[in-house]
């Protein structure tokens, strides 16, 4: 994943001090963040936080990097691969780094999960250089009519990853990737998200609304 450049407002969230019985870390988000309300892709998405949007960041869950966060207000679980951390002069993606940076661990409240969405298994994997600077989705390409007529009259099983999806992430060996007709592109639903998947990288390249 690529860093954002500093920026005033990164320097100042990050200047956030400690506040109450818990420590708080303050971070950015990186890229347009889904807000949950559990730590895992089958709770219920609250909001989305904007890039660059100031976060406190409470405690994460252990031994994932599920994180939760308060936001202009609002309380909920964020994936920290998405989060950027740090000094003004030092900026780094918080990720699986939240057990050395003193951001408090604490158990997840799995009441709220979705009844319809099984366990996560697996785990998408982060972004690759090749895709960073492509993240809208209308900059690579534009799906043919006839892949969306073909997608949505063959829809298949969503498979429930950890981690949020968004171009560029990859699509584990495990994944069963379906043939797209006269598409060098492959289909799958991750998350209830329908992706197009480059084969050979197994890279996210377009994610269906």
């Amino acid at each position: 994943m690529k860093l954002k450049t500093t920026s005033i407002g990164l320097a100042a969230a990050l200047m956030v001090a400690a506040t109450s019985a818990h420590a708080q870390t303050a971070a950015m988000t990186t890229d347009p963040l889904n807000l949950r309300v559990g730590p895992g892709p089958n709770f219920e998405v609250t909001t989305v936080l904007p890039e660059g949007a100031q976060v406190s960041v409470l405690g994460c869950v252990e031994n994932t990097n599920w994180c939760r966060v308060e936001a202009a207000g609002t309380t909920g679980y964020v994936y920290s691969d998405y989060l950027n951390i740090g000094s003004p002069t030092e900026v780094r993606v918080l990720g699986s780094t939240w057990q050395t940076v003193g951001v408090v661990s604490e158990a997840p409240d799995t009441s709220r999960a979705s009844a319809a969405a099984p366990d996560p298994s697996g785990v998408l994997a982060g972004r690759d250089a090749a895709t960073l600077g492509d993240r809208s989705n209308t900059s690579r390409f534009e799906p043919t009519q006839e892949w969306v007529t073909y997608i949505q009259a063959n829809p298949v099983t969503p498979v429930y990853l950890d981690g949020e999806v968004m171009v560029g992430v990859g699509v584990p060996e495990t994944v069963t990737l379906y043939e797209v007709p006269q598409s060098e592109f492959r289909y799958v639903t991750i998350n209830d998200r329908t992706v197009l998947v480059e084969p050979a990288s197994r890279r996210v390249v377009y994610v269906y609304e």
